[in-house]
Protein backbone atom coordinates (compact mmCIF):
# COMPACT_ATOMS: atom_id res chain seq x y z
CA UNK A 1 0.00 0.00 0.00
CA UNK A 2 0.99 3.72 -0.66
CA UNK A 3 0.56 6.48 1.60
CA UNK A 4 2.19 9.92 0.65
CA UNK A 5 4.04 8.51 -2.23
CA UNK A 6 5.94 5.74 0.27
CA UNK A 7 5.34 2.01 -0.02
CA UNK A 8 4.20 1.14 3.32
CA UNK A 9 3.46 -2.60 3.67
CA UNK A 10 0.64 -3.64 6.17
CA UNK A 11 1.79 -4.76 9.59
CA UNK A 12 0.71 -7.79 11.87
CA UNK A 13 0.72 -7.72 15.01
CA UNK A 14 -0.42 -10.54 16.43
CA UNK A 15 -2.55 -14.02 15.36
CA UNK A 16 -5.99 -14.39 16.34
CA UNK A 17 -6.66 -18.06 16.37
CA UNK A 18 -5.03 -18.35 13.24
CA UNK A 19 -6.30 -15.22 11.96
CA UNK A 20 -4.10 -12.75 11.19
CA UNK A 21 -4.87 -9.43 12.66
CA UNK A 22 -3.30 -6.01 11.20
CA UNK A 23 -3.02 -2.28 12.81
CA UNK A 24 -5.61 -0.89 9.80
CA UNK A 25 -7.16 -2.69 7.68
CA UNK A 26 -9.68 -0.45 5.01
CA UNK A 27 -10.68 -3.58 4.02
CA UNK A 28 -12.34 -5.11 6.91
CA UNK A 29 -16.09 -6.24 6.34
CA UNK A 30 -17.34 -5.06 9.91
CA UNK A 31 -18.17 -2.68 11.87
CA UNK A 32 -16.14 -1.28 14.38
CA UNK A 33 -17.33 -2.52 17.34
CA UNK A 34 -19.30 -5.28 15.92
CA UNK A 35 -16.22 -8.14 15.57
CA UNK A 36 -16.52 -11.00 17.22
CA UNK A 37 -14.90 -12.00 19.79
CA UNK A 38 -12.57 -14.04 18.78
CA UNK A 39 -11.07 -15.03 15.09
CA UNK A 40 -12.31 -11.78 13.22
CA UNK A 41 -10.51 -8.87 11.40
CA UNK A 42 -10.62 -5.58 12.64
CA UNK A 43 -10.33 -2.46 10.77
CA UNK A 44 -8.29 -0.67 13.66
CA UNK A 45 -10.78 2.05 14.87
CA UNK A 46 -12.52 2.00 18.01
CA UNK A 47 -15.81 3.34 18.31
CA UNK A 48 -17.21 3.69 21.55
CA UNK A 49 -20.54 4.63 20.27
CA UNK A 50 -22.00 1.23 19.49
CA UNK A 51 -21.29 -2.68 20.04
CA UNK A 52 -22.74 -5.79 19.32
CA UNK A 53 -21.59 -6.48 22.82
CA UNK A 54 -24.29 -4.06 24.76
CA UNK A 55 -22.63 -5.62 28.12
CA UNK A 56 -18.92 -4.47 26.94
CA UNK A 57 -20.51 -0.65 26.46
CA UNK A 58 -22.99 -1.24 30.13
CA UNK A 59 -19.47 -2.08 31.94
CA UNK A 60 -17.76 0.91 30.68
CA UNK A 61 -19.80 2.44 31.96
CA UNK A 62 -19.93 1.45 35.06
CA UNK A 63 -16.09 1.65 35.39
CA UNK A 64 -15.63 4.99 34.17
CA UNK A 65 -18.55 5.61 37.26
CA UNK A 66 -16.35 4.20 39.42
CA UNK A 67 -13.06 5.86 38.52
CA UNK A 68 -10.99 6.90 41.97
CA UNK A 69 -7.18 7.41 43.18
CA UNK A 70 -5.48 5.76 45.77
CA UNK A 71 -4.45 9.72 47.31
CA UNK A 72 -9.09 9.50 48.53
CA UNK A 73 -8.17 7.55 51.00
CA UNK A 74 -6.65 9.10 54.49
CA UNK A 75 -3.73 6.92 55.87
CA UNK A 76 -2.76 9.34 58.53
CA UNK A 77 -2.67 7.44 61.50
CA UNK A 78 -2.76 3.78 59.85
CA UNK A 79 0.80 3.09 61.19
CA UNK A 80 0.05 3.31 64.73
CA UNK A 81 -3.25 1.38 64.15
CA UNK A 82 -0.92 -1.65 62.73
CA UNK A 83 1.67 -1.55 65.72
CA UNK A 84 -2.05 -2.59 68.23
CA UNK A 85 -2.99 -5.66 65.98
CA UNK A 86 -1.96 -8.76 67.50
CA UNK A 87 1.10 -11.25 65.96
CA UNK A 88 -1.12 -12.78 64.19
CA UNK A 89 -3.27 -10.31 63.48
CA UNK A 90 -0.38 -8.27 61.74
CA UNK A 91 0.82 -11.73 60.09
CA UNK A 92 -2.41 -12.04 58.10
CA UNK A 93 -2.72 -8.43 57.45
CA UNK A 94 1.35 -8.93 55.86
CA UNK A 95 0.29 -11.81 54.00
CA UNK A 96 -3.06 -10.52 52.68
CA UNK A 97 -1.21 -7.68 50.95
CA UNK A 98 1.71 -9.90 49.84
CA UNK A 99 -0.58 -12.20 47.55
CA UNK A 100 -3.43 -8.88 46.63
CA UNK A 101 -0.18 -6.96 45.32
CA UNK A 102 1.75 -9.63 43.57
CA UNK A 103 -1.29 -10.59 41.94
CA UNK A 104 -2.42 -7.38 40.92
CA UNK A 105 0.89 -6.90 39.29
CA UNK A 106 0.57 -10.19 37.54
CA UNK A 107 -3.36 -9.90 36.18
CA UNK A 108 -2.21 -6.74 34.93
CA UNK A 109 0.20 -8.26 32.58
CA UNK A 110 -2.20 -11.49 32.30
CA UNK A 111 -4.96 -9.91 30.78
CA UNK A 112 -3.03 -8.43 28.26
CA UNK A 113 -2.51 -11.81 26.67
CA UNK A 114 -6.34 -12.67 26.45
CA UNK A 115 -6.54 -9.00 25.34
CA UNK A 116 -4.06 -10.10 22.54
CA UNK A 117 -6.27 -12.82 20.81
CA UNK A 118 -9.49 -10.49 21.30
CA UNK A 119 -10.98 -9.24 18.01
CA UNK A 120 -13.12 -7.06 19.25
CA UNK A 121 -12.11 -3.57 19.50
CA UNK A 122 -14.27 -2.74 22.00
CA UNK A 123 -14.00 -5.71 23.85
CA UNK A 124 -9.99 -5.06 23.64
CA UNK A 125 -10.55 -1.46 24.40
CA UNK A 126 -12.03 -2.60 27.98
CA UNK A 127 -9.04 -5.15 28.78
CA UNK A 128 -7.06 -2.45 28.34
CA UNK A 129 -8.97 -0.32 30.64
CA UNK A 130 -8.87 -3.09 33.24
CA UNK A 131 -4.93 -3.70 32.84
CA UNK A 132 -4.70 0.25 34.06
CA UNK A 133 -6.90 -0.20 36.79
CA UNK A 134 -4.90 -3.18 38.00
CA UNK A 135 -2.15 -1.09 38.38
CA UNK A 136 -4.07 1.77 39.81
CA UNK A 137 -4.72 -1.25 42.79
CA UNK A 138 -1.46 -1.80 43.06
CA UNK A 139 -0.38 2.15 43.47
CA UNK A 140 -2.29 1.51 46.26
CA UNK A 141 -1.05 -1.25 47.67
CA UNK A 142 2.49 0.79 47.28
CA UNK A 143 0.91 3.91 48.89
CA UNK A 144 -0.95 1.98 51.70
CA UNK A 145 2.00 0.12 53.17
CA UNK A 146 4.67 2.66 52.83
CA UNK A 147 2.41 5.08 55.32
CA UNK A 148 1.17 1.70 57.08
CA UNK A 149 4.29 -0.66 57.25
CA UNK A 150 8.13 0.05 58.49
CA UNK A 151 9.44 -1.49 55.51
CA UNK A 152 6.97 -1.87 52.32
CA UNK A 153 9.78 -3.69 50.12
CA UNK A 154 9.40 -6.34 53.48
CA UNK A 155 5.70 -7.19 52.94
CA UNK A 156 5.97 -6.81 48.91
CA UNK A 157 8.65 -9.36 48.72
CA UNK A 158 7.36 -12.08 50.94
CA UNK A 159 7.05 -14.14 48.07
CA UNK A 160 10.84 -14.86 48.01
CA UNK A 161 10.57 -16.80 51.09
CA UNK A 162 7.56 -18.05 51.74
CA UNK A 163 6.94 -21.11 50.14
CA UNK A 164 2.85 -20.96 50.28
CA UNK A 165 2.60 -17.46 48.54
CA UNK A 166 5.63 -18.43 46.00
CA UNK A 167 3.95 -21.94 44.93
CA UNK A 168 0.33 -19.88 44.62
CA UNK A 169 2.03 -17.51 42.43
CA UNK A 170 3.64 -20.20 40.73
CA UNK A 171 0.48 -21.98 40.37
CA UNK A 172 -1.75 -19.02 38.91
CA UNK A 173 1.54 -17.75 36.61
CA UNK A 174 1.77 -21.17 35.18
CA UNK A 175 -2.05 -21.56 34.22
CA UNK A 176 -1.36 -18.25 32.16
CA UNK A 177 1.51 -18.88 30.50
CA UNK A 178 -0.36 -22.29 29.71
CA UNK A 179 -3.20 -20.64 27.98
CA UNK A 180 -1.34 -18.28 26.53
CA UNK A 181 1.28 -20.78 24.67
CA UNK A 182 -2.10 -22.44 23.05
CA UNK A 183 -3.60 -19.07 22.33
CA UNK A 184 -6.64 -20.34 24.17
CA UNK A 185 -8.84 -16.85 24.85
CA UNK A 186 -11.55 -19.30 26.79
CA UNK A 187 -9.40 -20.39 29.40
CA UNK A 188 -7.26 -17.15 29.87
CA UNK A 189 -10.58 -15.36 30.59
CA UNK A 190 -12.04 -18.42 32.91
CA UNK A 191 -8.86 -17.76 34.57
CA UNK A 192 -8.59 -13.97 34.84
CA UNK A 193 -12.78 -14.77 36.63
CA UNK A 194 -10.59 -17.21 39.10
CA UNK A 195 -7.95 -14.72 39.84
CA UNK A 196 -10.54 -11.96 40.20
CA UNK A 197 -13.34 -13.88 41.77
CA UNK A 198 -12.14 -16.18 44.13
CA UNK A 199 -8.26 -15.56 44.58
CA UNK A 200 -8.78 -11.74 45.49
CA UNK A 201 -11.77 -12.37 47.20
CA UNK A 202 -9.98 -14.30 50.12
CA UNK A 203 -7.70 -11.53 50.52
CA UNK A 204 -10.56 -8.89 50.62
CA UNK A 205 -12.34 -10.77 53.11
CA UNK A 206 -8.72 -10.92 55.26
CA UNK A 207 -7.93 -7.44 55.23
CA UNK A 208 -12.17 -7.11 55.46
CA UNK A 209 -12.12 -8.69 58.75
CA UNK A 210 -9.42 -6.20 60.56
CA UNK A 211 -11.37 -3.09 58.95
CA UNK A 212 -12.76 -2.10 62.43
CA UNK A 213 -9.06 -1.98 63.46
CA UNK A 214 -7.42 -1.16 60.02
CA UNK A 215 -9.64 1.64 58.95
CA UNK A 216 -7.33 2.74 55.94
CA UNK A 217 -6.90 -0.30 54.88
CA UNK A 218 -10.26 -1.37 54.45
CA UNK A 219 -11.14 1.31 52.73
CA UNK A 220 -8.86 1.52 49.93
CA UNK A 221 -9.36 -2.30 49.69
CA UNK A 222 -13.42 -1.00 49.66
CA UNK A 223 -12.37 0.76 46.72
CA UNK A 224 -10.13 -1.96 44.46
CA UNK A 225 -12.88 -4.29 45.63
CA UNK A 226 -15.54 -2.39 44.03
CA UNK A 227 -13.81 -2.02 40.94
CA UNK A 228 -13.19 -6.50 40.75
CA UNK A 229 -16.55 -7.12 41.24
CA UNK A 230 -18.27 -4.67 39.89
CA UNK A 231 -17.06 -4.55 36.50
CA UNK A 232 -14.05 -6.93 35.71
CA UNK A 233 -15.88 -10.04 37.41
CA UNK A 234 -19.14 -9.16 35.03
CA UNK A 235 -16.50 -8.78 32.15
CA UNK A 236 -14.57 -11.58 32.25
CA UNK A 237 -17.89 -13.96 32.70
CA UNK A 238 -19.31 -12.05 29.72
CA UNK A 239 -15.86 -12.76 27.87
CA UNK A 240 -16.46 -16.81 28.74
CA UNK A 241 -20.40 -16.57 27.93
CA UNK A 242 -19.57 -15.15 24.58
CA UNK A 243 -16.76 -17.21 23.65
CA UNK A 244 -18.69 -20.66 24.05
CA UNK A 245 -21.34 -19.33 22.26
CA UNK A 246 -20.03 -18.32 19.43
CA UNK A 247 -17.80 -21.46 19.14
CA UNK A 248 -18.14 -25.09 19.86
CA UNK A 249 -16.14 -25.06 23.42
CA UNK A 250 -18.61 -27.76 25.20
CA UNK A 251 -16.05 -29.83 25.22
CA UNK A 252 -14.18 -27.60 27.45
CA UNK A 253 -16.52 -27.86 30.33
CA UNK A 254 -14.96 -30.58 32.36
CA UNK A 255 -11.96 -28.56 32.17
CA UNK A 256 -12.95 -25.44 33.19
CA UNK A 257 -14.81 -27.31 36.48
CA UNK A 258 -11.62 -28.97 37.08
CA UNK A 259 -9.42 -25.49 37.18
CA UNK A 260 -11.87 -24.20 39.31
CA UNK A 261 -11.91 -26.87 41.88
CA UNK A 262 -8.12 -26.54 42.09
CA UNK A 263 -8.29 -22.82 42.63
CA UNK A 264 -10.89 -23.63 45.41
CA UNK A 265 -8.66 -25.90 47.20
CA UNK A 266 -5.83 -23.61 46.75
CA UNK A 267 -7.89 -20.48 48.06
CA UNK A 268 -9.12 -22.80 50.97
CA UNK A 269 -5.65 -23.78 51.95
CA UNK A 270 -4.12 -20.28 51.64
CA UNK A 271 -6.66 -18.50 53.90
CA UNK A 272 -6.32 -21.17 56.60
CA UNK A 273 -2.77 -20.54 56.33
CA UNK A 274 -2.63 -16.76 56.63
CA UNK A 275 -5.60 -16.70 59.14
CA UNK A 276 -4.42 -19.02 61.81
CA UNK A 277 -5.30 -17.78 65.15
CA UNK A 278 -7.04 -14.75 64.25
CA UNK A 279 -10.51 -14.36 65.32
CA UNK A 280 -13.69 -14.98 62.84
CA UNK A 281 -11.27 -18.16 60.65
CA UNK A 282 -12.62 -21.31 61.36
CA UNK A 283 -12.18 -24.23 58.80
CA UNK A 284 -15.34 -24.77 58.33
CA UNK A 285 -16.22 -21.20 57.32
CA UNK A 286 -13.56 -20.59 55.23
CA UNK A 287 -14.33 -23.27 53.25
CA UNK A 288 -17.80 -22.32 53.19
CA UNK A 289 -16.46 -18.56 51.83
CA UNK A 290 -14.66 -20.05 49.30
CA UNK A 291 -17.08 -22.79 48.00
CA UNK A 292 -19.88 -20.02 48.00
CA UNK A 293 -17.53 -17.83 46.01
CA UNK A 294 -16.74 -20.62 43.39
CA UNK A 295 -20.69 -21.19 42.86
CA UNK A 296 -21.39 -17.64 42.31
CA UNK A 297 -19.18 -17.43 39.55
CA UNK A 298 -19.97 -20.63 37.89
CA UNK A 299 -23.74 -19.68 38.14
CA UNK A 300 -22.58 -16.22 36.33
CA UNK A 301 -20.78 -17.54 33.83
CA UNK A 302 -23.79 -19.98 33.08
CA UNK A 303 -22.69 -22.97 34.60
CA UNK A 304 -24.46 -25.33 37.62
CA UNK A 305 -23.05 -24.63 41.33
CA UNK A 306 -20.16 -26.94 42.13
CA UNK A 307 -20.84 -27.33 45.44
CA UNK A 308 -23.92 -25.53 46.69
CA UNK A 309 -22.79 -23.87 49.70
CA UNK A 310 -24.73 -21.73 51.88
CA UNK A 311 -22.99 -18.35 52.69
CA UNK A 312 -22.13 -17.53 55.96
CA UNK A 313 -20.72 -13.96 57.83
CA UNK A 314 -17.56 -13.42 55.84
CA UNK A 315 -19.76 -13.17 52.83
CA UNK A 316 -21.88 -10.77 54.62
CA UNK A 317 -18.51 -8.98 55.46
CA UNK A 318 -17.48 -8.79 51.91
CA UNK A 319 -20.97 -7.65 50.96
CA UNK A 320 -21.01 -4.85 53.26
CA UNK A 321 -17.90 -3.31 52.04
CA UNK A 322 -18.64 -3.91 48.13
CA UNK A 323 -22.00 -2.57 47.50
CA UNK A 324 -21.71 0.47 45.30
CA UNK A 325 -23.71 3.45 46.89
CA UNK A 326 -21.71 6.39 47.20
CA UNK A 327 -21.45 9.35 44.99
CA UNK A 328 -19.57 7.41 42.43
CA UNK A 329 -22.67 5.54 41.39
CA UNK A 330 -25.05 5.86 37.99
CA UNK A 331 -26.17 2.17 37.48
Amino acid sequence: SYVGGIKRPLRRIRRDNGVDVKLYDQQATKKSGFERIIGDEPSGLLNMNQSSYDWALKIYQRMMALDWTPQEVNTNGESKRYLNLSEYEQRMYDLAFAQLSFDDAMQADAIQMLGSIISNKVVRAIIHRISYEEVNHSTSYAVLLQDTTDNADRVFELYKTDENLSRKNEWISGRYEFYFERNDALMLAFMAQIVEGIVFLGGFVAIFTLGQKMTASAQMVAYISKDEINTHLPFFANTVKTIMRENECSHRIPEMVDLMRQAVEMEIEWLRYISSNVLGFTPIVIEEYVQSCADERMIAMGFPKLYNTGKNHLNKLLDSYTKVNDKRSNF
